[in-house]
């Protein structure tokens, strides 16, 4: 199905009105699969009024690694959330209000170690 197709059909995969939540994850510069995202958000945007495409560079978010005070967050009964546990979990929070809210859709763009366009 082409980007168009996936975009203007009725019956397609998204809705005419909404939100897309656009996530890439190369940092190189020129990534190939940053490109098709891209393409594929302004096409997904063109093809109807009202769209808004979200996007999240993994890269630049600067996301630290799970650690303890994190995992614990999670864990723990709302009620016994510390500040440290509210802290730890505003951000992660955020990212996942932002993928609830994308009614559009999910555009990943996560590069495939085997794969070299034009090789």
């Amino acid at each position: 199905m082409s980007i168009e197709q996936a975009t203007t059909d009725p019956g397609g995969p998204t809705p005419r009105t909404g939100r897309l939540l656009r996530v890439t994850s190369s940092p190189r510069p020129g990534s190939v699969t940053n490109e098709l995202t891209e393409a594929y958000a302004a096409a997904w945007v063109a093809a109807g009024a009202g769209r808004q495409v979200i996007h999240h560079d993994l890269p630049n978010l600067d996301l630290p690694h799970l650690g303890a005070a994190k995992i614990g967050a999670w864990f723990a009964d709302h009620d016994d959330h510390t500040d440290l546990h509210r802290l730890v979990l505003a951000r992660s929070s955020s990212l996942i209000e932002d993928l609830l809210a994308a009614d559009g859709g999910v555009t990943p763009a996560v590069p495939s170690p085997g794969v070299r366009p034009g090789v």
